[in-house]
């Protein structure tokens, strides 16, 4: 039987609007192998916040996997958006994988998109690329974050991994771009000065135009001036459009509860209030 899907269409496609200060699912697409549930609403404020799961039916990402998402956040929706779990990126032999995520942010809506950390097992090839569009007194706060693992222990390692992060403007001016591209072998030297012992890398972002950057600085810095575990970086983004942090840590536990320290320092900012705890 000829397949009926449409190819030229994202895996995942999800348009978000609010209504009476709530937030709801205004069109949704999905196809192998993401998966969406109904939206949950967990924090009293802002109470009309959804908090999204996005699903996979399959165990990872494998070879040949060109997967492309695509969110858009209309005016003044809330959503905090995460993954049910650390993703998978499975051997590859001959060939890579591709994960492309969009988001677009419509005036005066706040986008939060903290999925787990990537694990890439050995011989895994993987680009992921993020697109952010800020549009007016939108705000956005999201991460990306990944470690090395190797299963049996023999010393192997990923072949390469290759992370984009890209901000645009409403009129698709470039505001700024992070670009990493580092091969297994290159991490495995555990050279001093770079990762030494660390495996776990994640980039942190807190991106609000109008907010001034001086203020959003001293919030981040001061909510991981304690941080044990892990090296925090916090800087200034160009164009003034937001700030950003680098954490690398020895272990994932400490990456999620650096994360989650920035995390509730930029929520704070934003509406005034911490958020309350996601259950995975």
């Amino acid at each position: 039987m000829e397949s009926t899907v449409d190819h030229a269409k994202p895996h995942l496609d999800l348009r978000l609007r609010t209504h009476c200060d709530k937030t709801f699912i205004d069109r949704q697409y999905s196809r192998y192998p993401f998966h969406i549930c109904k939206p949950l609403y967990v924090d009293d404020h802002p109470g009309g916040m959804a908090t999204l799961y996005v699903q996979s039916t399959a165990g990872g990402i494998f070879a040949g996997d060109r997967l492309s998402v695509r969110i858009c956040a209309q005016p003044y929706s809330q959503v905090h958006l995460t993954s049910q779990a650390s993703t998978v990126v499975h051997r590859m032999t001959g060939s890579n994988a591709l994960l492309d995520t969009s988001v677009q942010i419509e005036d005066g809506a706040l986008v939060e998109y903290l999925p787990d950390p990537l694990i890439l097992f050995p011989d895994s090839d993987l680009t992921s690329r993020l697109t952010v569009r800020l549009n007016g007194r939108s705000a956005a706060i999201f991460c990306d974050s990944f470690l090395m693992y190797d299963p049996y222990h023999r010393g192997d390692h990923c072949s390469n991994f290759t992370n984009e992060t890209s901000v645009y403007s409403a009129d698709n001016q470039l505001l700024c771009r992070d670009r990493t591209s580092v091969s297994g072998s290159e991490i495995a030297l555990q050279t001093e000065g770079i990762m030494g012992s660390n495996m776990v890398v994640g980039t942190f972002y807190y991106l609000h135009a109008e907010e001034d950057v001086g203020r959003m600085l001293g919030r981040l810095n001061k909510a991981v001036e304690d941080v044990s575990g892990a090296y925090v970086g916090v800087s200034a983004l160009p164009n003034e459009v937001g700030v950003w942090a680098r954490i690398i840590a020895a272990e994932v536990a400490d990456l999620r509860h650096t994360i989650t320290r920035l995390w509730t320092a930029a929520r704070e900012n934003v509406t005034g209030r911490k958020p309350l705890k996601r259950r995975k």
